[in-house]
Order: structure tokens, then C-alpha cells, then sequence
């Protein structure tokens, strides 16, 4: 993310003012924002590799880390992690007093479980005798600033930048099987360039890899099933090697954050306009290709409806459903 001066500045000046400072502006993964030495952690909606930095990609390396074990800031967690008390009394050990969420429409619209762990942040923020600071970032619509005043914890918040246009360069096709052909003619005019196909499940990310291999098109894949050391060393390889497709499932977008793709293409409609921006974090292009047809409303509805019921939570697919209607209208009208 490239923040000029005046954005730096305001961040800390808010800090000591006793600001929160939430976001909207036109960037890239936020890098560097704990430039004046405050001791800074990065939560994430999930697992994620290679940054520099100090990593805590599961629970066990961040509950059994010691403070005088850290040697540089910031550092990278899951937010889920906030879940334990011991990893809040590392934190507080650790004297951390920024908090910065990149996807802080999570908070809100994300599934359950990363909702209520970031619920977590304005109760570790209680629990601290000093001032620590939110920096949130949030998507252009849908989300409201004060919305998320409560789940942080936030009572005096500023808010920089403007709202965007949706990075969203949509594609309807008639059928999942001319959505393949598309995506996959789209990807492979790119020999030289490094793709990131993303998809909302494993079983069409998978039905897709098998799809490739018919037309004998190399790619790399990784999922949520993945190990989290395998994922890294995946794409470590995949950005070295002379491949220029990987396959993704969306609950793994957080994994490569920390990478740069020349294109992104999301095969099918995303659940939440949130799955696109983070799409759009990896891409150079800022923009990502939507392939889609009309069976993916039906499908999405179904799968939602289907995890609502596993769950016995009925929330989960109101929230589903009030964003796929969202998207829904705005591919009628691109």
C-alpha cells in the first residue's frame, strides 16, 4: 500500500490524540504503517505466509512465543487467536498499541466465527491499561463507520479518504460450463504474467482443476484443506517456476496478501462484495474479472441456505442472501 506522508501523519497524530482512524482509500496490501516505531499487530480473517515480519500463521507458535522472542514489528495473527487469553496477555506483554484490520468489514458481514472473534478486539482493548489504537480499512459500500464502533471498541474515531468504485469488471456467461471456457481462455492468454483464479468452494475449484488438465494447461492449486506450510511452499514455487496459473478457494485470498499477481479472476459470483476487494489487494491491476452466470445466484442461495442450517444459525443466511441481492442488482446494472 503506498501511503504518501499525509495519511501517515494522520494516523499518528490521531494516536496522540487518542483516535481510532478508519480508512477508505485507494490501495494496495497495507504496508508500513507502523513507520513512527508504535508497536503494531495485523489481524486477519484467517491464516496467511511470507511477509516480513513476525508470523504467527497458528496457534501454537503464537501462545508459545515469548515476548523477548520478537524481534521486529509488526506482527501478523489470525484474529481467531484473540479467542485465547493468553494470546491477549502476549499482546499486552508485547506493549502492542496498534491494532491494524485490513478487512474490517469482517466484523460485520464475514462469517461467524472471524465476526465474533473480531467482537474481541474492543474487549482486549478494555483489558489494557494504555491506549491502543484502531486502523481500520474499510470497502467502499455497505459498510458504515459507525457500525463498527462498537465490536472495536471505538468511541472517538476520524475517518480518511473517499469511497471507490467497486473493483469489478463483470463477465456473464450462459452456463458453468462456458464460465470455465471463458476463465480459462482468459488466464492462459498470459504466459509470461502470474495468474490467481479464486473460487467459493473446493468442489469447483476442483471440478475447474480438472477442466484445465483436459486442455493440458499447468497450473498450481491450494485450498482451505492445504497445510499452512505447504501453502507457502506452493506458492514460493509457483512465483519462481514458469506456471502462470494458480487456483484458490476464497477462504485461503488471505494466504496471498502478502504476493503480487499480474491479473486476478474470481470464476462465479462472490458471496460478499468483500471477497472482491481481496482479490483486488493481490492484483496489479486493481481490478478483477467476475465470470459468472446465472446459476451461481441459485447456487450461492443454496449453499448459504445449507450452512445456516448446519449451523442453526439463521443470520448467517439473511446476511448471505441481503449481500448476494446487493451484487445481484449491481451486475444488472454494470
Amino acid at each position: 500500500m503506498i501511503f504518501d506522508d499525509r495519511i501517515k501523519k494522520v494516523i499518528a497524530a490521531a494516536f496522540s490524540e487518542r483516535q481510532d482512524v478508519f480508512l477508505r482509500i485507494s490501495s494496495d496490501f497495507p504496508d508500513k504503517i507502523s513507520y513512527d516505531d508504535i508497536p503494531c499487530v495485523y489481524l486477519f480473517p484467517g491464516a496467511f505466509s511470507s511477509v516480513d515480519g513476525n508470523i504467527f500463521t497458528d496457534g501454537r507458535k503464537a501462545l508459545s512465543c515469548m515476548p523477548e522472542e520478537i524481534t521486529c514489528f509488526p506482527i501478523f495473527a489470525d484474529v481467531r487467536f484473540l479467542k485465547n487469553v493468553n494470546f491477549r496477555n502476549l499482546l499486552r506483554k508485547m506493549n502492542v498499541r496498534r491494532i491494524v484490520i485490513p478487512f474490517a468489514e469482517c466484523a460485520l458481514e464475514g462469517e461467524y466465527i472471524y465476526r465474533e472473534s473480531f467482537s474481541l478486539v474492543g474487549e482486549f482493548r478494555d483489558e489494557t491499561e494504555y491506549f491502543c489504537q484502531v486502523v481500520a480499512f474499510l470497502p467502499p459500500c455497505n459498510v458504515d463507520a459507525k457500525e463498527l464502533m462498537l465490536p472495536f471498541g471505538c468511541e472517538n474515531v476520524i475517518c480518511a479518504g473517499e469511497n471507490e468504485i467497486l473493483p469489478i469488471n463483470p463477465y456473464a456467461t450462459g452456463s458453468p460450463l462456458t464460465k470455465f471456457y471463458h476463465t480459462a481462455a482468459e488466464a492462459e492468454k498470459y504466459a509470461y504474467k502470474k495468474v490467481l483464479i479464486c473460487f467459493n468452494s473446493r468442489g469447483e475449484a476442483k471440478e475447474f482443476a480438472a477442466f484445465l488438465n483436459k486442455r493440458g494447461t499447468p497450473f498450481r492449486y491450494i485450498d482451505g484443506e492445504t497445510d499452512v506450510y505447504a501453502k507457502r511452499n506452493i506458492l514460493d514455487d509457483f512465483f519462481i517456476s514458469d506456471i502462470s496459473i494458480i487456483l484458490s478457494t476464497r477462504t485461503v485470498i488471505p494466504e496471498t496478501l502478502f504476493f503480487r499477481f499480474d491479473k486476478c479472476i474470481f470464476c462465479g459470483v462472490p458471496f460478499t462484495f468483500s471477497h472482491i476487494f481481496r482479490c483486488a489487494y493481490s492484483s496489479c491491476e486493481k481490478e478483477v474479472l467476475t465470470v459468472f452466470c446465472e446459476e451461481d445466484f441459485v447456487r450461492n442461495a443454496k449453499i448459504s441456505r445449507s450452512l445456516a442450517h448446519i449451523a442453526g444459525n439463521e443470520e448467517i443466511y439473511d446476511k448471505r442472501h441481503k449481500s448476494l441481492l446487493e451484487i445481484q442488482k449491481l451486475l444488472s446494472d454494470l
